[in-house]
């Protein structure tokens, strides 16, 4: 009926949630950052406050920390599965794609 109207389909799992359930770390510096944990996982536009801190060295320094903290994680994994040994302060570029057995 609306040849160019574009649609999307998602599995039904919301940025934030991903963000909370899957990056705890990032998820308690966002709730500590501009509030508690329900002002923001309820309402994605909630995370523009994190715009204020966009200069601020402390958010800054935390913020990268999180970042080197899941790169470490990610690292072992790597290391433990592979027996590849990536570097830390390397660019990581990552992509997961869920393969459903309907889709085999």
């Amino acid at each position: 009926m609306y040849p160019n109207k574009i649609q999307n389909k998602t599995n039904g799992v919301a940025p934030r949630r991903w963000i909370h359930c899957c990056n705890r770390p990032l998820s308690d510096l966002i709730s500590e950052t501009i509030g508690s944990v329900d002002e923001w996982i309820s309402n994605l536009d909630n995370l523009r406050q994190l715009s204020a801190y966009r200069e601020d060295n402390d958010f800054i320094e935390k913020f990268a920390a999180v970042k080197r903290q899941n790169k470490v994680k990610l690292a072992k994994w790597v290391l433990d599965q592979t027996g590849i040994v990536i570097p830390v302060d390397a660019l990581y570029d990552v992509q997961v794609k869920r393969i459903h057995e309907y889709k085999r």
